[in-house]
């Protein structure tokens, strides 16, 4: 004869939740390998699950459970007489007493299901202490009077153990199974989309965002556009990164990066007037002689510069970029995920974009382009430092002190380089131009500018002291008499720092060039008189 089972539980079958449909489920499994009979309560209308379904009456949602349990019990003893059960498979609630009375009265094997701790939930969802201390009992007797307990997870196994002492071997752990013809995996971007959940975006984040895309293009040009170039760039790559490896939500739209865009181009049109030098760069061709007019004997200085402190000056930038290949090749492997992806990505195209308009001739401002992807490629540099710690398994510790050893240099040879070193070249003594200004430089400016009305010639950073800081608005370039040693007495006025006399390098039509002889003793054999001498700065009429 074919086993019996009467399957309990207090659930409305007519609901779309997740007990129903893990009620129902269970119902089904269990049915196609024994006879089993559900007894639920009598939903508002019937389920297509109805064959071998028993519904009971209840009344008064408020107090469901109590009516569904005594009914129950009416229910239980009519069918127990009628079809003898062999098994009662019970859905542990908050009031299941009827349960183990009928298994106790029929003497029929009594099997709990436990999908979590009741007393828990109570304590969580804030029941009242009387209603608490009931569930407890009722957990409490049925867990005692059951002949075996399923529980789905460990955790419930344990919790049950320690809270109700029930013997380790009455307990078993079934874990909840899915169907995966209801249940199938989905991309959370989709299953969002599917349940209609909007990502909901902090009003906070959304202000400071703008605020900060603001401050960039009333700020600085050239970082505005490298930003607009970056929003494209993270927008564009999640296209084929979902194409090649997994769907994932797009953190950057395009709405953004084209209202950025809009923002900028409309800014330098009616306001700051750089879409004229934008329009005129493009007419050269992005040549590099729209920024600079530098004569080619003075560019072969630095070939005149020695070796080692050559390498010194770039070893740190070259390294720093080698190295953040590894990162980037692993961040947009598959073992990245899409915002490694972007991350990478978006270092390197600044990167690419300074060194290919250096290939090819052309001319971007390529080292603030270099920059920004020192900024950027910071991460993938990061991510290849811990790789290559990591490598052949070795320990934590190794790669810390790895990362110290290998940072702390790198660090060293980076701000020691000139680009970041401005007024320390001890490393760097025939080609760190100092671009900071002592205090007697600044002195002497601010006098020339304040008494002087005549034109004023000094050399290229000098000059741009006098105009641009102190307004004085007879300023002349006085580089090209520095470089053909051919002083004009035009009736301006001439400035000699110390710093170009000493010897040092400086900039001299936007290049490094270093004099190689004294322009005082030019200035004095050529009938110039100096009437100004604060030992750092001389003037001469």
């Amino acid at each position: 004869m074919e086993m019996k089972i009467f399957m309990l539980c207090d659930v409305w079958l007519d609901g779309r939740d997740a007990q129903t449909t893990h009620v129902l489920e269970l119902f089904k499994n269990l049915g196609k390998l024994r006879d089993t009979h559900l007894f639920a309560p009598r939903p508002k209308k019937l389920v297509n699950e109805a064959q071998n379904t028993i519904f009971v009456p209840t009344v008064m949602p408020i107090f469901k459970s109590a009516f569904y349990q005594l009914f129950l019990f009416l229910y239980l003893i009519y069918y127990c007489f009628k079809l003898s059960p062999d098994v009662i498979y019970g859905r542990l609630s908050n009031l299941s007493f009827s349960f183990f009375f009928i298994s106790k009265i029929f003497r029929i094997p009594y099997v709990i299901e436990v999908n979590g701790l009741l007393i828990d939930e109570e304590k969580m969802i804030g029941r009242p202490k009387v209603l608490t201390r009931l569930t407890r009992l009722n957990e409490k007797h049925n867990y005692k009077q059951a002949d075996k307990i399923v529980a789905v997870t460990q955790g419930i196994k344990d919790g049950i153990k320690e809270l109700h002492s029930i013997p380790d071997e009455k307990i078993v752990v079934i874990p909840n199974g899915a169907n995966t013809d209801l249940f199938k995996p989905m991309h959370q971007v989709k299953a969002k989309k599917r349940i209609k959940i909007r990502r909901n975006k902090p009003l906070h984040a959304t202000v400071l965002s703008i605020f900060f895309m603001a401050t960039l293009i009333l700020t600085h040009t050239v970082t505005a556009m490298c930003m607009a170039i970056i929003l494209f760039v993270c927008w564009a790559v999640f296209n084929p990164y979902n194409t090649l490896f997994s769907k994932t939500e797009i953190p950057i739209s395009l709405t953004i990066s084209l209202l950025f865009t809009t923002a900028m181009f409309g800014w330098w049109t009616y306001a700051s007037g750089h879409i004229t030098t934008l329009a005129n760069l493009i007419k050269w061709g992005f040549s590099i002689d729209f920024f600079v007019h530098t004569p080619k004997e003075i560019s072969k200085y630095l070939a005149t510069v020695p070796v080692p402190e050559q390498i010194f000056n770039n070893v740190g930038m070259f390294l720093f970029f080698s190295l953040s290949f590894v990162g980037i090749f692993y961040m947009i492997s598959k073992k990245g995920n899409s915002l490694g992806f972007a991350a990478a990505l978006a270092g390197f195209t600044p990167l690419a974009l300074g060194f290919f308009s250096l290939i090819t001739g052309h001319s971007i401002i390529e080292h603030r382009w270099w920059y920004f992807s020192q900024i950027l490629l910071a991460i993938p540099l990061a991510v290849a430092i811990i790789l290559i710690g990591m490598w052949n398994g070795r320990s934590s510790r190794f790669v810390s002190i790895f990362s110290f050893v290998f940072v702390v240099p790198l660090t060293f040879l980076m701000i020691m380089s000139p680009p970041a070193n401005v007024d320390n070249h001890v490393f760097s003594p025939n080609s760190g131009v100092r671009y900071a200004y002592t205090e007697s430089e600044m002195d002497a400016a601010s006098f020339f500018a304040q008494n002087l009305v005549e034109t004023i010639s000094a050399d290229w950073d000098y000059q741009n002291v006098l105009s641009l800081y102190y307004h004085h608005d007879k300023v002349h370039l006085l580089d090209e008499s520095f470089y053909t040693k051919n002083f004009l007495h035009e009736g301006s006025i001439k400035i000699i720092r110390r710093e170009i006399v000493n010897n040092r390098p400086f900039r001299l039509l936007a290049a490094l060039y270093r004099l190689d002889y004294n322009p005082n003793i030019i200035l004095t054999n050529s009938g110039f008189n100096k009437i100004y001498d604060c030992c750092t700065v001389n003037r001469y009429l």
